[in-house]
């Protein structure tokens, strides 16, 4: 899940500073979560956690990527 760039700024956004994945996905990773501050993932995080399906939380962070 780490090195999934669609859950990215969740993990960020749940507190997660350091991911364990494989070297050549670090930089698609970094470019990934560069894009976002810690708050706008906190703010992700917090909503993603009060949908009641995984389709919702997908489908949530597939727009938060597209918004930002």
């Amino acid at each position: 899940m780490g090195s999934d760039p669609l859950a990215a700024p969740f993990l960020v956004g749940c507190g997660l500073r350091e991911f364990n994945i494989v070297s050549s996905d670090i930089p698609a990773l970094k470019a990934r979560v560069a894009n976002h501050t810690i708050a706008e993932c906190e703010a992700l995080a917090a909503e993603c956690i009060k949908l009641s399906s995984l389709q919702a939380i997908k489908s949530r962070l597939e727009a938060f990527l597209k918004e930002h």
